[in-house]
């Protein structure tokens, strides 16, 4: 409140503010905030003793406290002599000081909102308000709301007025109109009460909107006002063929003779090019130029660990080399402006090169190469593969390269299209441009976009262009660059990475790796008494698992996947074919197989581990006999169940030839009769385990010849 008085009305009546009659600060219970002790307090009694006093004292407490603005009112009237005396010697005479006070204020309060809305307002032309109208609008926007709430308490705004001294018969809009006019130099408002009544209904109808001066939207120069010639000219500048401002100036105005508008100049439709180009730049120059240039950005930072994010994309190298090839007549063409792509795997941890493949040009071919490259870099830096925590990339090849960058990962966040600022992977390829610039003399430059003057020498080029390398000889050029990189990083990147949880480390499988990224031959393979036999190149390799389901597969045909560079194992998955031919996979069932342990004949030619590798595969045997005698068990206990439960199959052949697979159809017979059979097999086995420990003679053909026969057992 201005000015604050200690006398107020309420309801007729005239009440001293609590502040100004204690002696102290207390709170005034919970919620209510403290009630402060004024400094010109008359200092009757104590707060507490004033509550009581009132308790006591019928009509001395006028009205409750609600809060900052609506504090606690006690009576002058029914104050005792004394006090009311207090009052007057301090404060003045309470009906006179009443009578000189402004009751429009009492209900005057600054508007929030309207400052708000003021501070935040743009013109036309995109300039804010200054900051004494911001305020003056504001102050203008509380007087107003003021007259409305003392218009809709008109009774108790004349009784309050002059404490009921008022000729009851005068107006209350003159009564209001006094006080504002009154208020103009005290709160420095612009209102004229002339124009009030006007200026309250557009404030009721418009809002804040309606206090701001229509000069300052130069609404009475323009040329362009109606929301028609805006749109009209909005339409001309962001057309995607891109006018110029003397040809949309021309259009515009094509439509203006028309509609009888003013006529526009080149001059005014370049103003408007700038005060519309947050809404034209779509229209010409793409959604993705709006994202990029105009649209809020975030900010990101790099990962302060390795492996937990990978971004990849492809780059066409700035090295130039030369390439050989026929024309359409048959004769031998040389061309020098020829430069590879690369496909780059970084993670931006350290700007890590982690995997790269290079190529003529990108396909999801070199793509998948590049991942597979960073899966076997993981390992030659980590002993193992790993995957990374997250990848990103561009759209290109999608439908096919998805599921090898979700397997790849454990979140796969491709990049939104057309934005090239999400990947970091961009910026890099200038940092290495630069870094190629100072290490080849075939560098071809920056691009087409940069200065001259940053380009090499194109005369110099074509002079020593015959020196320029071949294809394989510029992948050298790029191989040595990123390996020296990586050399440069290696000891931070891995050290880093070893001081991360391994709950970090997310490994990638050999299985995972071979159905990702091995090769196949084209056939497809079936499993032998030898294993299973792939010919690659007219060598070949041999294949078993020591999986007892693979060996329940043997019908299936199987696409072989494997590693050039590492043949030790191989991922089998059964597919269809025709002919030996593969034709389509199925991928339902997979094994993982390891190339076949080769054992000498000779005793003499035993080395270390010869011996472990040789008992492995005895035991594995072992464990596949008695799983089959364990079979024949099961098989033969459900069939004689089956026999003592249905009396209809006594005396047919087919009782026959099924009790006879065990000699007897009784339980207690039949279990003696297998327990024999496995303890012959097992001392069979032990038998031949003997042998081979004791530096039996038997190389390993006869030893596999020397299967047991189980019809010698169960037969």
């Amino acid at each position: 409140m201005i000015n604050e008085s200690p006398y107020t009305t309420y309801q007729g009546k005239i009440g001293v503010k609590v502040s100004f009659l204690i002696t102290d600060v207390i709170q005034e219970g919970k919620p209510i905030p403290k009630v402060i002790a004024h400094k010109l307090s008359i200092g009757v009694c104590s707060y507490e003793a004033l509550i009581k006093r009132a308790a006591r004292t019928e009509g001395l407490r006028l009205r409750d406290g609600k809060g900052k603005n609506n504090v606690s009112l006690y009576s002058f009237e029914n104050m005792d002599d004394e006090w009311q005396q207090k009052c007057i010697l301090v404060f003045g005479d309470p009906k006179q000081k009443i009578k000189e006070s402004n009751f429009l204020e009492n209900y005057y309060e600054l508007d929030n909102k309207a400052s708000d809305f003021f501070a935040k307002y743009k013109l036309s032309s995109g300039n804010e308000l200054s900051p004494d109208l911001k305020i003056t609008y504001t102050v203008n926007a509380s007087v107003l709301n003021a007259v409305i709430v003392a218009m809709n308490k008109r009774r108790t705004f004349r009784k309050s007025y002059g404490n009921g001294i008022t000729d009851e018969a005068r107006p209350i809009w003159e009564i209001i109109c006094e006080e504002v006019s009154a208020l103009e130099k005290k709160l420095g408002h612009t209102l004229k009460v002339r124009s009030l009544r006007r200026i309250l209904s557009q404030y009721k109808k418009d809002g804040y909107q309606s206090l701001i001066s229509g000069k300052l939207e130069n609404q009475n120069t323009a040329k362009v006002v109606s929301e028609e010639q805006l749109a009209v000219l909005g339409k001309l500048l962001r057309k995607h063929k891109n006018f110029d401002n003397v040809q949309i100036s021309m259009l515009y105005n094509e439509v203006a003779k028309a509609l009888d508008w003013k006529l526009i100049s080149d001059a005014t439709v370049a103003r408007y090019r700038k005060e519309m180009d947050l809404y034209i730049v779509a229209g010409n120059q793409g959604t993705s130029a709006l994202r990029n240039t105009r649209s809020m950005q975030v900010r990101r930072k790099a990962p302060n660990v390795p492996m937990v994010y990978w971004t990849v994309d492809g780059w066409d190298v700035e090295l130039l080399y030369q390439s050989t090839s026929l024309n359409k007549d048959g004769n031998k063409v040389t061309t020098y402006h020829n430069r590879p792509t690369c496909v780059m795997v970084l993670d931006p941890y350290l700007k890590y090169p982690i995997g790269y493949a290079i190529g003529t040009h990108e396909t999801t071919a070199l793509i998948t190469e590049a991942l597979r490259n960073a899966a076997n870099h993981t390992k030659e830096l980590f002993g193992q593969r790993y995957k990374s925590l997250q990848i990103q990339s561009d759209h290109y090849g999608k439908g096919v390269l998805t599921p090898i960058y979700e397997a790849m990962t454990k979140h796969y966040t491709p990049a939104r299209v057309r934005n090239a600022k999400a990947k970091v992977v961009e910026p890099y390829f200038k940092e290495w441009n630069k870094r190629l610039q100072l290490m080849y003399p075939n560098w071809s430059g920056f691009g087409i976009t940069s200065r001259k003057e940053n380009q090499p020498n194109t005369e110099y080029l074509d002079l020593i262009k015959k020196d320029f390398p071949d294809f394989e000889g510029v992948c050298k050029q790029i191989i040595a660059s990123i390996e020296m990189k990586r050399m440069e990083l290696h000891d931070r990147y891995v050290s880093r990475w070893y001081e991360m949880a391994d709950a970090d480390h997310i490994p990638l499988t050999d299985e995972e790796y071979l159905y990702l990224f091995g090769e196949t031959t084209g056939y497809t393979n079936r499993l032998h008494h030898d294993g299973l036999t792939l010919t690659l190149n007219k060598q070949e390799y041999h294949y078993d698992s020591f999986d007892l389901a693979f060996r329940e597969n043997r019908h299936t045909d199987w696409c072989v996947k494997f590693d050039r560079d590492d043949m030790s194992k191989v991922l089998v998955v059964n597919a269809k074919s025709r002919n030996g031919r593969f034709l389509e996979e199925i991928g339902t069932v997979k094994f993982l197989l390891e190339e076949q342990y080769v054992q000498p004949m000779a005793l003499f030619d035993r080395k270390d581990g010869d011996g472990l590798q040789l008992s492995k595969v005895a035991g594995f045997n072992r464990t596949l006999e008695e799983k089959i005698v364990h079979k024949y068990d099961e098989q033969d206990r459900i069939i004689n169940q089956m026999m003592i439960e249905t009396p209809a199959l006594n005396g047919t052949l087919s009782k026959m030839i099924l009790t006879d697979s065990a000699g007897q159809h009784k339980d207690q017979r039949n279990q003696g009769r297998i327990a024999e059979a496995s303890r012959k097999l097992k001392a069979r086995q032990e038998k031949e385990l003997a042998n081979d420990e004791i530096g039996t003679t038997r190389d390993r053909e006869a030893y596999l010849k020397e299967k047991i026969n189980l019809n010698d057992f169960i037969s």
